[in-house]
């Protein structure tokens, strides 16, 4: 049977701003896939959304994955491949604050990698399945996006660790890589895109769950046609907003190469 109905992949779904995108989604007619860490979180929330929208079985699905390694991210990735041919917005809410330093087997800070890496890899590898889609990756308020030090990302000297810093760090990031590949994206006629979730005024957006507040710009930008085509965007209330020019295509190469070499180092 020939679904026609849009399909929206939120990865990080089960919690936080990926709960409240995944939740305001479900009140669309659409197939929606989430991927959480924990089977239990993921399966009772899909229960919630089967009892409280117009979405049945057949339109949810749930695959658990753990994202803190390129290798989960590539077997997730299969996974998808294997039963899907086509994803029509993939919406990476993905993150976490780890407030002592702790780094993967990969020796990466996991801060980096739960709230920039993550977002990397399942980009390089549901590219296939994206063909004609939209991606979209959280910022964070404008004042906050525009007044941070767009640098490469450093080692923290020994003394106290400062994750809230990491997690700026990966902000920046997530914004240069959608500078970065807003180009060579368009030959697969994807578009990418980063928004203001709203939820706080914190960096710590992941961890934030406010009853009845919902992700609307998320939704809207998944599924609006007057969206269609619009890239390399910072959308705020659905406004655009002009970012620094510190957010220079330059820095986003530079810091696109950073991000392979760190991947080739592991």
């Amino acid at each position: 049977m020939i679904s026609h109905k849009k399909r929206i992949l939120v990865a990080g779904g089960i919690e936080g701003m990926g709960r409240q995108v995944a939740l305001d989604l479900a009140a669309h007619p659409i197939e929606l896939i989430i991927v959480g860490d924990n089977e239990q979180q993921g399966q009772a929330l899909c229960q919630e959304i089967i009892a409280n929208s117009s979405l049945t079985h057949d339109d949810l699905f749930y695959y658990p994955a753990d994202l803190s390694s390129e290798a989960n991210v590539r077997e997730l990735a299969r996974e998808l491949k294997r039963d899907f041919s086509h994803i029509d917005a993939m919406i990476i809410t993905e993150g976490h604050i780890y407030p002592k330093k702790t780094v993967t087997e990969a020796g990466l800070d996991r801060n980096m990698v739960a709230n920039y890496f993550s977002h990397y890899w399942l980009i390089q590898q549901c590219r296939p399945l994206l063909e004609g889609g939209r991606i979209l990756l959280p910022a964070s308020h404008p004042r906050i996006v525009n007044r941070s030090k767009v640098n490469l990302p450093t080692e923290q000297k020994k003394g106290r660790y400062r994750a809230m810093d990491m997690a700026r760090q990966a902000l920046v990031a997530r914004v240069l890589l959608m500078r970065y590949l807003n180009q060579p994206l368009k030959k697969q006629n994807i578009t990418i895109n980063v928004f203001n979730p709203r939820m706080s005024n914190r960096l710590s957006l992941f961890l934030t769950s406010q009853a009845g507040e919902h992700i609307n710009t998320a939704s809207h930008l998944a599924l609006g046609d007057d969206v269609e085509g619009l890239s390399g965007q910072f959308f705020d209330e659905m406004k655009t907003v002009k970012l620094s020019k510190n957010y220079s295509l330059l820095k986003a190469d530079e810091f696109y190469q950073w991000s392979k070499e760190q991947n080739r180092r592991r």
